[in-house]
C-alpha cells in the first residue's frame, strides 16, 4: 500500500524579475503626487475560524496568550496586519524576496545515498589543532596539534571525574575545563583503527588537555566503545591564517544551535568556548585539510560541513534584483523600507490595531507541538525536479522554492507527540469563531494603482 505524504504548506515560485513602478523615483511624504490620494479605510474583520494572535507565553501553564490592548481587549496588532498584507502584495506584484533570515546551512550525512564520507571525509585529512584570534593582526589563526583518544574510565579512575558520552560538550567541559593541564603517557597505536590512547594520567611526561565533543549517536558495537574523548598535546608553533576566516564563521554558525544549561542560564557551544577556551591556545577544533589548506573546521572528527551556497546566494542566482538597493518594489514604495545612506522610505500606509468588539468567547486548546520553519529541509524548501537526484544548497542550479503559504484550516487540530517529551507541547488561548474586529488604515499620497493594490490585498 502506498501512502502519499502532504506538507501543510505550499510555495509560490519566485519571479525571475522584480516589478519596479515607473513613479518610484517620485515617491515622497513631502511632495504630493498631482493624482495622489490620502484618506482612511475603516473595516470590520470577522474571524471565521478559532483565532490566536499570540503575545506573551504563560510559563506556569505553558499557554500562548491572546494579544490585548491596555484595556484588556483582544486585538490583532497593526504590525501583524501590515506584515500579512505586505506578503500578499509582494507575491501578487512580482515583489522582492528579501524578507528572509539568510542562513548558511551545514550537513553531516553518513547515509548510503550521501557522498559525505566519500567526497568530504575520504578526500581530506583530519588534523587536530587550535584556533585563536590574533588581536594585533585582527584575524583568526589555526595551529596544528597532535591528538589521541582518552577513555572516560581512565578519567574516572585517575581524576575522579565522571564523563559520559550521553551529555553535551559543555556539560563535560564544566567538569573538566580546557584550562586544566594534564600529564599523561601516550600509548603506541593499537586495535583495528591503530589509535593511540592517553594513559597514566598525572604521572606521564606529556602535557595536554582534554577535548570533548557532543553526544555520539550509538550504532553497532558495545555501548562502552563510545565512552571516549580526545587528548590534545604538542601544539605546533606554526600558524595558518590565510583563507580561514570564512571557514571559522561557518564553524561558529554551524554550532550555535547546540545549547546547554550552565550557572547563569542557557549558553550555546560557540559562546561557551569563546568564553572558556584555553587562555594560551584558544579553542580546540578538528580541521579537514588537503595539501596544507583548510577545507573546513568542526568540533568533531566528522564535522558539520557548510553547503556551498546560503539562501540569499541562491535567490540572487534567480534574480539579483531581489536584493538590489537600486530597485524599489511596489510594497517597499507603499509600506516603507530600510536603506542605508538615506535611501530608506517611510510607510505611506499605517495600520491601527484591530480591536475586538462585543463579548469575548475564548477557550484553551489542547496541547500542540509548534516549531519554526526548517529551510534546511531540502525536499520542500528547494525545487526538486529530479526524483533520482536531490537538489541541495551545494548545487549551482538549485532554486529556492519561493514564498511559503499555509492553506486556511477550518478547525484547530492538535498533533500528537511521537514520544513522551511534553516540554515541546504548547497550549493556545483561542477566540472562538464569530468575533468582530474594528480597525482603521490611514493612507497618504498614494497613486491610484497603489490604492487599488491595497484594497485588492485587503479583500
Amino acid at each position: 500500500m502506498s501512502v502519499e505524504a502532504k506538507a501543510p504548506y505550499h510555495f509560490v515560485p519566485l519571479s525571475k524579475w522584480v516589478y519596479m513602478p515607473d513613479w518610484a523615483h517620485l515617491v515622497s511624504h513631502d511632495v504630493p503626487f498631482e493624482d495622489g490620494y490620502s484618506g482612511a479605510l475603516n473595516y470590520t474583520l470577522n474571524n471565521q475560524t478559532p483565532l490566536c494572535v499570540g503575545s506573551n507565553k504563560d510559563p506556569l501553564t505553558n499557554t500562548v496568550k491572546i494579544a490585548r490592548n491596555p484595556q484588556g481587549q483582544p486585538i490583532i496588532p497593526g504590525s501583524s496586519l501590515k506584515g500579512m498584507l505586505r506578503n500578499v502584495l509582494d507575491i501578487a506584484s512580482f515583489g522582492k524576496f528579501n524578507q528572509v533570515d539568510n542562513q548558511h546551512f551545514s550537513f553531516r550525512d553518513v547515509s548510503s545515498k550521501s557522498k559525505y564520507l566519500e567526497q568530504i571525509i575520504g578526500k581530506n585529512q583530519v588534523q587536530a589543532g587550535w584556533i585563536k584570534f590574533n588581536n594585533a593582526k585582527n584575524q583568526w589563526e589555526f595551529s596544528a596539534s597532535k591528538h589521541c583518544k582518552i577513555h572516560h574510565d581512565v578519567l574516572k579512575e585517575s581524576m575522579s571525574v565522571k564523563i559520559f558520552n550521553a551529555t553535551t560538550a559543555i556539560e563535560k567541559y564544566e567538569k573538566l575545563p580546557l584550562k586544566k593541564t594534564i600529564q599523561a603517557t601516550i600509548s603506541e597505536p593499537r586495535g583495528k583503527q591503530k589509535n593511540s590512547w592517553a594513559e597514566s594520567l598525572g604521572t606521564g611526561s606529556t602535557a595536554g588537555h582534554c577535548v570533548f565533543t557532543n553526544t555520539r549517536i550509538l550504532g553497532q558495537g558495545d555501548k562502552n566503545s563510545y565512552e571516549f574523548s580526545y587528548f590534545f598535546y604538542a601544539k605546533n608553533s606554526d600558524v595558518i591564517s590565510d583563507n580561514i576566516q570564512d571557514k571559522i564563521d561557518n564553524l561558529f554558525a554551524n554550532h550555535r544551535s547546540v545549547t546547554s544549561k550552565v550557572s547563569g542560564g542557557v549558553i550555546d557551544q560557540v559562546a561557551y568556548l569563546q568564553k572558556n577556551g584555553h587562555p594560551e591556545h584558544g579553542i580546540p577544533v578538528f580541521a579537514l585539510m588537503k595539501k596544507g589548506r583548510v577545507h573546513s573546521f568542526g568540533f568533531a572528527k566528522m564535522p558539520r560541513v557548510s553547503y556551498k551556497h546560503d539562501i540569499q546566494a541562491l535567490v540572487n542566482k534567480q534574480s539579483t534584483q531581489h536584493s538590489l538597493d537600486a530597485y524599489f518594489s511596489l510594497s517597499e514604495l507603499m509600506l516603507g523600507t530600510l536603506r542605508d545612506e538615506g535611501y530608506g522610505l517611510k510607510s505611506r500606509v499605517n495600520f491601527s490595531d484591530a480591536v475586538m468588539q462585543g463579548d469575548e468567547d475564548s477557550f484553551i486548546s489542547q496541547e500542540a507541538v509548534l516549531s519554526n520553519p526548517k529551510a534546511s529541509y531540502l525536499a520542500a524548501y528547494l525545487e526538486q525536479e529530479d526524483s533520482e537526484k536531490e537538489s541541495s544548497y551545494d548545487h549551482d542550479d538549485a532554486r529556492v522554492a519561493g514564498w511559503k503559504r499555509y492553506p486556511i484550516k477550518r478547525e484547530f487540530k492538535t498533533n500528537k507527540l511521537g514520544n513522551d517529551n511534553t516540554n515541546v507541547q504548547t497550549k493556545l488561548e483561542l477566540l472562538d469563531k464569530g468575533h468582530a474586529f474594528d480597525g482603521r488604515i490611514i493612507f497618504h499620497n498614494l497613486k491610484k494603482e497603489e490604492l487599488a493594490a491595497l484594497i485588492w490585498c485587503i479583500t
